[in-house]
C-alpha cells in the first residue's frame, strides 16, 4: 500500500463523512440515484459551493458530490475503505485527487497513491467508467513555492 489509510477527525471531516453515508444509503435503498460519483478533495467538494452551474452542467446526470476539503490521498483513502463508496454501482466516477499531497510526497508516490485509489474505486464498481483527472495547475503558494515542476511530474505518471 502507497499511504495508509488515514481518518481525519476535524468536525469538517466527520459531519461530510456521517453526510457522504447517509447520500450512499439513500441511494442503495432507491430513494436517490446516483450515476456519476465525483470523489476527491475541496477542488471537487467547492463545486457545492456553485449550486446554479452545478445544477446547470451535472444534475441530470443524478450525481453524488463525495469531495472533502483538505484531504489529501490517505484521507480518501480511509474513505473509499470505510464505506463511502461501498455498494454504490454509478455509470462513472470523476476522480480529481492528489494535490494536497505535494507539499509532503514525492511526484512518485503521489502518482502511485492515486492509481491506487482508482483501482479500488474499479474494483468495488468494475462496470463503472472511471475519469481520471490530472492535477490542476497552482499557484505560487505563500512561502514563494511552485509546484509546477512537480504537478507536470506527477501528470506524465
Amino acid at each position: 500500500m502507497v499511504y495508509q489509510p488515514a481518518m481525519r477527525t476535524d468536525e469538517h471531516h466527520v459531519q461530510k463523512h456521517a453526510e457522504i453515508l447517509a447520500l450512499r444509503d439513500r441511494a442503495l435503498a432507491g430513494e436517490q440515484p446516483v450515476n456519476v460519483v465525483f470523489l476527491g478533495d475541496s477542488l471537487t467538494r467547492r463545486w457545492e459551493d456553485n449550486a446554479p452551474l452545478w445544477n446547470e452542467y451535472f444534475a441530470e446526470f443524478s450525481p453524488a458530490n463525495l469531495g472533502v476539503g483538505a484531504d489529501c490521498l490517505q484521507n480518501i483513502l480511509w474513505r473509499v475503505m470505510n464505506g463511502e463508496i461501498e455498494g454504490l454501482t454509478p455509470k462513472v466516477f470523476v476522480l480529481l485527487m492528489g494535490t494536497n499531497n505535494l507539499s509532503s510526497d514525492s511526484p512518485a508516490k503521489i502518482a502511485d497513491g492515486i492509481v491506487e485509489i482508482a483501482n479500488l474505486v474499479h474494483d468495488s464498481s468494475p462496470e463503472s467508467k472511471l475519469i481520471l483527472f490530472g492535477l490542476y495547475p497552482r499557484a505560487i503558494d505563500e512561502n514563494g513555492v511552485s509546484y509546477a515542476e512537480s504537478v507536470a511530474a506527477v501528470n506524465d505518471r
